[in-house]
């Protein structure tokens, strides 16, 4: 297939004494030809990482959110031009980017101001992207309290996915909606549940976490980057 990547191909073969070893072969035809088949070999040929390089994520309250090609000395305003990008009611004096920094892909946060950078490309405001990069723009009103057929969907997996997580089977989300309230016996197990509200992610495609991050708003956006924060940090070095 054009996602194959041959260079870390291996075969997995049963040699005299009857043990199985693995030779790393490059799947061209002079190593195939170097090893000529025999009974019980196995021939891998792995694909291409799913990771893909060079990209900025601009995700939130805008009208086209999604992955686009990153080149070096990209600006903000090279992402966002003009507020006709955004959805009305964006906050233009707080948003995010969440950045990895090699070489241990640490996470780091940093804020913005959208009217400065807009107002003066030229300033400091207007921030200097890396690859990788996922800016985040937040609404600045609540949802309604009553939730459309498709959030209700939503917000039905998420509650299925704390009740059924073994990690986390202890917690449960009991006060849908406009954020998990608790019962008073729950409180104990806040964290559980802001952590199985956070991972509840994973359950939805990419328009379906758009429009979950949208409704929620900023903090059960934010909530998650703190739980990522708090898990890096170290003894002596806290995040």
């Amino acid at each position: 297939k054009p996602s194959a990547y041959p260079k870390k191909s291996t075969l997995e073969r049963i040699n005299d004494v009857d043990q199985r070893t693995v030779l790393n072969v490059s799947a061209k035809a002079e190593d195939l030809n170097a090893n000529p088949a025999q009974a019980g070999d196995i021939l891998r040929i792995p694909s291409v990482l799913e990771k893909v390089e060079d990209t900025i994520a601009l995700r939130g309250h805008v009208y086209r959110p999604g992955v686009q090609s990153f080149k070096d000395g990209m600006r903000l305003t090279d992402v966002i031009s003009s507020v006709d990008q955004l959805k009305p009611g964006s906050d233009l004096r707080y948003g995010l980017i969440k950045r990895y920094l090699p070489p241990q892909q640490t996470l780091k946060v940093l804020s913005f101001r959208m009217d400065r950078a807009l107002a003066d490309p030229s300033s400091e405001y207007n921030i200097e992207l890396k690859s990788k990069d996922e800016i985040l723009v937040f609404g600045l009103y609540p949802r309604d309290q009553k939730l459309s057929p498709e959030y209700e969907e939503m917000a039905a997996q998420a509650e299925e996915f704390a009740n059924s997580s073994a990690a986390f089977s202890d917690a449960r989300i009991t006060g849908l909606p406009l954020d998990y309230q608790t019962s008073s016996t729950d409180n104990a197990q806040s964290p559980l549940l802001d952590r199985d509200r956070a991972h509840s992610r994973t359950r939805f495609t990419v328009t379906e976490f758009e429009k979950e991050a949208a409704y929620w708003g900023r903090k059960w956006v934010i909530d998650e980057i703190l739980e990522e924060l708090r898990a890096q940090s170290e003894i002596g070095n806290p995040s």
